[in-house]
């Protein structure tokens, strides 16, 4: 009898999912907010200056960039704090004496870092090199060297898993840390493909780019080392979780919105909004994907999960002119409790508009899921007396 209630219980509460899942209006379903700093400010600058955001973890820490002038000068970590404030952290340059280019591409839920940062020559000369940050005890990051080439060769990590393994591309080629995956499609010593790898999972699959005859096409890497040609993608694949679903920036046909593939089911799968030009930016374990679809010519947030898509500047924006998020130009990453991230255009209460601001999109319990789960649990303590009393 103890058995047969738990999974009553269990079902209960699972077929509640379903339900917030296929909802049309997620405002009850969110919470949205804008990312401020310890000083209450929204993490953002000036129309030449913005936050790059790229990923969050399962912690809710975020990784992203500030870019100054078109410059990514100040990459950053940032926590949120118990009065909904962050604790924002610029990450250091591989080069003690500073830099141009400090750029995170990928954040695990150890809080390893891992993108490219420039090191010197000279003030007149500077390489961008593959690098790693990680969070140390103090609170500071150490900041390490993934490139093996020399001085003059550049190198790119692009994504680095919960293993602490990283992925990326170099050129020329083989001037990453052995501890990198440098991935190729079937390249031979006598026959070179120039190679991109650009997403890692959990499980030894990875994700990228070849270039052939002027194209560029996915591929996908399974944990036996079996390569799989997925067709023409262009410019990067943005994820892949341990089930084998990889995404990627833009798509195979715009018109489509084919910017997904399913190794389990060798298919292509689309994304975004309908009919729109459509770049897939993140997915998680339960391959919700998110990303920007451009609507008349403007960049629109976008969340697709059950074959089901939501346009979240739609959804969530208050409008030209009211204070608030006026526009959601893109979600860049989902962790796998839902909470999603991107940015977009917000007005503060002094009607001061801010580009290129960060938001936070975190899924609330509906009231129907409390009384729901109450209900469930009034149900097994009633039979619980029954038992007793029999």
């Amino acid at each position: 009898m103890k058995q047969r209630n738990r999974v009553a219980l269990l079902a209960l509460v699972m077929g509640l999912l379903p339900v917030a899942a296929n909802a049309v209006d997620l405002r009850s379903q969110y919470r949205l907010e804008v990312v401020r700093n310890m000083a209450g400010q929204v993490i953002s600058s000036n129309s030449s200056s913005y936050a790059d955001l790229v990923s969050i973890n399962n912690k809710g820490h975020i990784a992203g960039n500030l870019v100054n002038n078109g410059t990514y000068a100040g990459a950053f970590w940032a926590s949120e704090n118990s009065d909904g404030k962050w604790n924002v952290v610029n990450l250091p340059f591989l080069d003690a004496r500073g830099g141009n280019y400090n750029r995170v591409n990928a954040l695990n839920d150890n809080d390893q870092m891992v993108g490219y940062s420039t090191e010197w020559a000279s003030s007149s000369n500077s390489k961008q090199h593959a690098a790693e940050w990680s969070l140390l005890s103090d609170g500071h990051f150490l900041t390490t060297s993934l490139h093996q080439g020399n001085f003059q060769n550049t190198s790119t990590a692009s994504d680095i898993n919960n293993l602490g393994q990283a992925i990326g591309s170099s050129f020329p080629p083989g001037v990453l840390s052995p501890t990198m995956l440098t991935a190729g499609f079937n390249p031979t010593p006598t026959n070179p493909v120039p190679t991109e790898g650009w997403a890692i999972a959990n499980n030894d699959m990875y994700a990228g780019l070849t270039k052939i005859g002027g194209s560029s096409r996915g591929f996908i890497v399974d944990h036996n080392g079996i390569h799989t040609d997925i067709g023409i993608f262009g410019k990067a694949a943005t994820a892949i979780n341990d089930n084998g679903l990889a995404t990627f920036f833009d798509s195979i046909d715009y018109n489509n919105n084919h910017v997904a593939y399913d190794l389990r089911s060798a298919a292509v799968l689309k994304a975004g909004v309908e009919g729109a030009i459509t770049h897939a930016m993140g997915s998680n374990a339960s391959s919700s994907i998110v990303g920007q679809s451009f609507v008349n010519n403007r960049g629109h947030a976008f969340l697709t999960q059950n074959e089901e898509t939501w346009d979240l500047d739609q959804i969530f924006s208050t409008g030209a002119g009211q204070p608030g998020w006026s526009h959601l130009e893109a979600a860049t990453d989902i962790n796998d409790r839902g909470v999603i991230i991107g940015t977009g255009t917000y007005l503060d209460t002094n009607h001061r508009t801010i580009d290129k601001a960060i938001f936070v999109l975190t899924p609330v319990p509906e009231p129907q899921t409390y009384a729901m789960l109450l209900a469930g649990l009034a149900v097994v303590g009633w039979r619980a007396r029954s038992r007793r009393r029999g």
